[in-house]
């Protein structure tokens, strides 16, 4: 990732820069995928206990990734009131359930 930093900072292509940022998001994905395979339960089934977190062990298992644009739940440019919140945070609700009950985890954009 680091490198992709490098890089987008020598470029001027718009759309090469947005190509990059969206390769970072792929291997931020790919790196918690490593992150949680390498904290899975022991044989036993104690876990990996993380420091600071007590006695309670890790145990998650590599899921698929959503990406939810958060932007895209708006059906205007302003929130201008209450009911335009409400309508937002619903319609947001919504689009981070469905992949939630599917069993896949989400990343906001």
């Amino acid at each position: 990732m680091q490198q992709l930093k490098a890089t987008v900072a020598a470029l001027n292509s718009i759309p090469r820069i947005h190509y990059l940022k969206e390769q970072v998001g792929s291997r931020l994905d790919e790196a918690m995928d490593l992150i949680a395979s390498a904290q899975k339960p022991e044989p036993g089934g104690a876990g990996v206990p993380m420091p600071g977190a007590g006695s309670q062990p890790i145990a998650s298992a590599v899921k698929a990734v959503a990406v939810i644009h958060a932007s895209e739940c708006s059906l205007k440019t302003y929130l201008e009131n209450e009911s335009d919140i409400e309508a937002y945070l619903a319609k947001l609700r919504d689009k981070l359930s469905a992949p939630i009950r599917e069993g896949k985890k989400v990343r906001i954009q």
